[in-house]
């Protein structure tokens, strides 16, 4: 594994999110597909449409970061292996972080119900199904010759 490698994918991930809030702004205006809706809100909420300034919201992203700080930390001296979710973590991450910079938003594409996300909050999603997976799995040891 590559530092390179595990960058670039952090990146693309970046990237791939990027463009298509872009594409959605440009091209996308109110397309269902079954309970899926597709077009661009701006969600000034949390995750999932989840309102900042409930008590419900802060508690949620005070766990999130604190589990976040946690298996980061505990995960990087275990397994090597965790270094492409935990970049792929961070880079949605970013990826969301520059939309409330620039868009005082994070621009949602995907509507299911209430919920809205885009790609960087399903990249968030996997990455953690990774982590968890992957901290709860017993790590296989080389038998030495």
């Amino acid at each position: 594994m590559s530092l390179r490698a595990v960058a670039v994918s952090g990146a693309l991930i970046i990237g791939l999110d990027q463009a298509t809030k872009i594409a959605a702004s440009r091209w996308l205006f109110n397309a269902s597909l079954g309970s899926l809706t597709l077009r661009q809100d701006l969600n000034q909420g949390l995750a999932f449409s989840l309102p900042a300034f409930s008590p419900l919201g802060a508690l949620a992203a005070s766990l999130l970061l604190l589990l976040l700080v946690g298996v980061a930390a505990v995960a990087l001296r275990r397994d090597k292996k965790l270094h492409y979710p935990l970049v792929w973590l961070g880079s949605a991450g970013v990826s969301n972080f520059l939309d409330r910079l620039v868009a005082s938003g994070i621009r949602d594409i995907f509507h299911v119900g209430s919920a809205s996300f885009n790609v960087a909050d399903l990249v968030i999603i996997f990455s953690a199904i990774l982590i968890i997976i992957r901290i709860f799995t017993p790590l296989r040891r080389k038998p030495r010759a």
